[in-house]
C-alpha cells in the first residue's frame, strides 16, 4: 500500500453542501451518545457511521487509497468495540478521546496536511494542526454552508421560514399554553399527556442538538479545511524547524551541566541507597518495615522521578541552541551521549519501582492503583528503551515506533477488563493459599463488570459452610452485589418512561451494565425486600 503524499484531485462543492447538514446529525449523535449516555453501544454505532461517510467524503474528492488513508479508519473501528466490552467507565471516556485525536489525524494525513509524507519526527506538530488549527480555522464555515444552501433554492427558504416562524411562536406559545391549562382541569391533563409522551422528548433532543451544534461545526471544519488544504502551509517543515530554533536558546554548556548534575545525583543515589532500595529485587524486607511500608516507601516518588526524567530530556532536545539553523538535537554528540545516560537511568528507576511494586502485589493482591501504575511504568520504559535506540540510531523513527508502542498498551487497557483480572486474580490467588485473605471491599474500586466474580466467590463460601470468608465480610459481599444488581434494575425500570429515556438507556449498553443485569435475571443474588420493581 502507498505510503506517499496523496493528492485531492477535485472539488465537490454539492458534496460540502451535503456533509453540512450531514454534520448536523453527527454533531446531535456524538453528544447524545457520549456526553447524555454512559459510553456505550451507542458510540460504537456512531463510529461506525462516521467512518463510513468519511470514507465517503475522501471518495467524493479524490482522496486516493493509501496508509495514511486506510490504516486509522481501521484503528478506530477496532477501538470502537472497547465501548461494549470494556465495563470501566474512565477507560470507555479515554477511548472517546482517542478516537476523535484518530479521526482529526486521519482527515490531516488522508488529504496530504502533514509537515511530512509520514509518521516523523514533526508529528506533535502535526497532532496541534489537526486537533486545533484545522477545524478551528473553518469553524463558521458549517453555518455558512447550511445558510447559503437554505437560501438558493425555493424549498430552502420555505423551511429556513419554518424554523424562524416556530422559533417566533416559542415564547408567546408557551405563555399561552400555561394560561389554559391553569383555566381548564381537561386542558390541562391534555397537555399532561401530551407532555409525558411527546414533548418531553422533543425537548430533550432540541437540547442534545443545540449541544451538538458546536460539534458539528467543528466536524465540518475539519473536513473543510483538509479537503481544501486550507492549513497545509502551517508548520510545514521549514516552520517546524524555524519553531525548533526559536526554542533552542539555551546554550550547550549550560544544558550539558545540568543533566551531569541530575546524573551524579542518581549515581550518589544508586551508591548509597542499593542495600535499601534494591533488596526489593531479592524480596527481601529490611528491618523495622512491614511489606505494606516498604513497598510504598519511595515507590511513588520514583514514579515521579522517572516522569521528571522524561520531561528532562525532552526540554534538553527542544531547548538546546543549536550551531546551526534547523541542526537536529541528534547531532550533537554531547546531548546524545547525555541523554543515553538519562534513558539508562530512566529504565533502573523503573525496574526498582517496578521490583517494590511486585512485592506489594505479591504480598497483597492487586487493586486498580496497582494495575495502572504497572501499565504507565511499562509505557515509561518502552519510550526510554526507544529514546536510547533514538540517539545510537539517530535516523530511527522515534515518533512512529512510540505511537505503535502507546497505541498496543491502550489497546490492552480498552479492551482487558482489568476490573475482572483483578478480581478473578486476587480471588485464585486465595484459593491457592498465596494471599491469606481476599478483599472482598476492593469490590467498591472495581466496576459492575466484576459482580459476577463476587457472586460466583459468595456461592463457593456458601457451598463451604462459610469457610471462605468472616461474618462481616460476608454480610457486606451480600448487601453490595444486593445493592448493585438493585439499581442496574431500577435504571432499567426508569428508562421505560419515555421513548428519549429507552433510546439512551439502549445506547449506553456496556459490559458493566450487562453483568449487573444477567445477576439480576438470574434471581439469585437480589434481597427480595430492597427491590420493588
Amino acid at each position: 500500500m502507498r505510503e506517499a503524499e496523496p493528492t485531492v484531485v477535485k472539488n465537490s462543492p454539492r458534496a460540502d453542501t451535503a456533509f453540512a447538514f450531514i454534520t448536523l446529525f453527527l454533531g446531535y449523535a456524538l453528544v447524545r451518545a457520549v456526553l447524555f449516555c454512559e459510553p456505550g453501544v451507542g458510540v460504537t454505532i456512531y463510529a461506525v457511521i462516521f467512518v463510513a461517510l468519511a470514507a465517503l467524503y475522501m471518495r467524493l474528492h479524490g482522496v486516493r487509497e493509501s496508509a495514511a488513508s486506510v490504516v486509522p479508519p481501521v484503528i478506530m473501528i477496532v477501538f470502537s468495540a472497547a465501548f461494549i466490552v470494556s465495563g470501566i467507565r474512565w477507560v470507555r471516556y479515554l477511548v472517546v478521546l482517542f478516537e476523535v485525536l484518530v479521526a482529526v489525524y486521519w482527515f490531516l494525513a488522508a488529504f496530504g496536511c502533514r509537515a511530512e509524507e509520514r509518521l516523523g519526527d514533526f508529528f506533535p506538530f502535526d497532532m496541534i494542526k489537526a486537533f486545533l488549527l484545522q477545524p478551528f480555522a473553518s469553524f463558521f464555515a458549517q453555518p455558512k454552508a447550511v445558510d447559503g444552501a437554505l437560501k438558493r433554492t425555493k424549498a430552502g427558504r420555505r423551511v429556513f421560514y419554518i424554523v424562524l416562524g416556530l422559533a417566533l411562536a416559542t415564547v408567546p406559545a408557551a405563555m399561552i399554553t400555561v394560561m389554559l391549562m391553569a383555566s381548564d382541569y381537561a386542558f390541562e391533563n391534555l397537555m399532561r399527556v401530551l407532555f409525558d409522551s411527546f414533548l418531553t422528548s422533543a425537548w430533550l433532543n432540541a437540547v442534545y442538538f443545540a449541544f451538538g451544534i458546536p460539534v458539528a461545526m467543528y466536524i465540518f471544519g475539519m473536513m473543510t479545511s483538509a479537503s481544501t488544504r486550507k492549513c497545509k502551509g502551517f508548520f510545514s517543515p521549514e516552520q517546524c524547524k524555524k519553531v525548533l530554533g526559536v526554542l533552542g536558546f539555551i546554550p550547550a554548556a549550560a544544558i550539558y551541566t545540568a543533566l551531569t548534575v541530575i546524573l551524579a545525583i542518581y549515581a550518589l543515589f544508586f551508591a548509597a541507597q542499593s542495600s535499601y532500595f534494591f533488596s526489593a529485587f531479592s524480596s527481601l524486607l529490611p528491618e523495622g518495615y512491614s511489606f505494606s511500608d516498604y513497598a510504598r516507601r519511595g515507590f511513588f516518588e520514583l514514579c515521579t522521578v522517572t516522569t521528571i526524567n522524561a520531561i528532562l530530556v525532552i526540554l534538553s532536545e527542544l531547548l538546546i541552541k543549536r550551531e546551526a539553523a534547523g541542526e537536529a538535537p541528534s547531532k550533537l554528540l554531547g546531548l546524545r551521549a547525555l541523554n543515553i545516560l538519562m534513558g539508562l537511568s530512566t529504565l533502573l528507576l523503573i525496574a526498582v519501582a517496578g521490583a517494590k511494586l511486585y512485592l506489594y502485589i505479591k504480598n497483597y493482591g492487586l487493586t486498580p492503583a496497582r494495575v495502572n501504575a504497572a501499565w504507565f511504568m511499562l509505557l515509561l520504559a518502552i519510550a526510554a528503551v526507544l529514546l536510547i535506540i533514538r540517539q545510537l540510531v539517530p535516523k530511527f523513527n522515534f515518533w512512529r515506533a512510540t505511537t505503535v508502542a502507546f497505541v498496543a498498551l491502550f489497546a490492552a487497557l480498552a479492551f482487558f477488563n482489568t476490573d475482572v483480572l483483578i478480581a478473578k486474580y486476587n480471588i485464585a490467588r486465595y484459593y491457592d493459599g498465596s494471599l491469606p485473605s481476599v478483599d472482598v471491599y476492593i469490590f467498591r474500586q472495581l466496576s459492575d463488570a466484576a459482580l459476577p466474580e463476587l457472586a460466583e466467590l459468595l456461592e463457593r463460601d456458601e457451598a463451604s459452610g462459610g469457610a471462605l470468608l468472616e461474618d462481616e465480610p460476608r454480610r457486606w459481599a451480600r448487601q453490595y452485589l444486593s445493592d448493585r444488581i438493585y439499581y442496574a434494575g431500577r435504571f432499567r425500570e426508569n428508562s421505560k418512561r419515555f421513548i428519549t429515556d429507552r433510546i439512551n438507556y439502549l445506547l449506553g449498553y456496556n459490559a458493566s451494565r450487562g453483568a449487573a443485569l444477567k445477576l439480576l435475571d438470574s434471581g439469585k443474588y437480589l434481597d427480595k425486600t430492597r427491590y420493588d420493581g
